[in-house]
């Protein structure tokens, strides 16, 4: 008696993924990952900020390059001045001790010191970044987390509107040109 063997030894398929399956999956991955990363990081220093610091930095060399020849830090009026071995800053601080540039308020030196300290207030009631005479730049945000003071209303300028007299009422009356 012979037995169908075919049947019974026939050969399974086995089901797999091949290796271009495998990388299309991990590249789809990655894309995710790189998609989410961005948001899973602490969040990035504000422009404002970063423009502060770098104003910060600048007026640091230059108070240290003014204390290195002079012997003490001085306000920045003085070291905008030809007089003092400079002028080591330029000629907005030549009258002035503070500057407001792009909403940020520098506050420097009040008089002759060996103690630096400049200070920067950010709008919005983001924060104060300040430098001492180390070098090291510090932030400083509110105690309500920085989340900004709450927007003034809009003021509209008073406007004098023309009385009802002089404003025309029929077509006859509009002078045109």
């Amino acid at each position: 008696m012979k037995i169908a063997i075919k049947s019974i030894s026939k050969p399974v398929k086995q089901q797999a993924m091949t290796l271009l399956e495998l990388l299309i999956i991990l590249g789809f991955l990655v894309m995710i990952l790189f998609i989410a990363f961005p948001t899973l990081r602490s969040p990035k220093i504000t422009d404002v900020e970063q423009y502060a610091k770098d104003q910060l930095k600048y007026l640091y060399e230059r108070e240290r390059a003014y204390y290195l020849r002079n012997g003490y830090y001085d306000r920045f009026s003085e070291l905008a001045k030809p007089e003092n071995g400079g002028p080591f800053l330029d000629k907005r601080f030549l009258n002035r001790d503070e500057i407001v540039d792009r909403g940020i308020k520098i506050v420097g030196p009040s008089e002759k010191s060996d103690n630096l300290l400049i200070t920067a207030t950010l709008p919005g009631n983001l924060g104060t970044l300040s430098v001492d005479h180390t070098g090291r730049i510090k932030l400083t945000k509110p105690k309500d987390g920085g989340q900004g003071a709450p927007a003034e209303p809009l003021r509209i300028p008073d406007i004098e509107l023309p009385s009802p007299e002089k404003i025309p009422t029929s077509p006859e009356k509009v002078e045109r040109t």
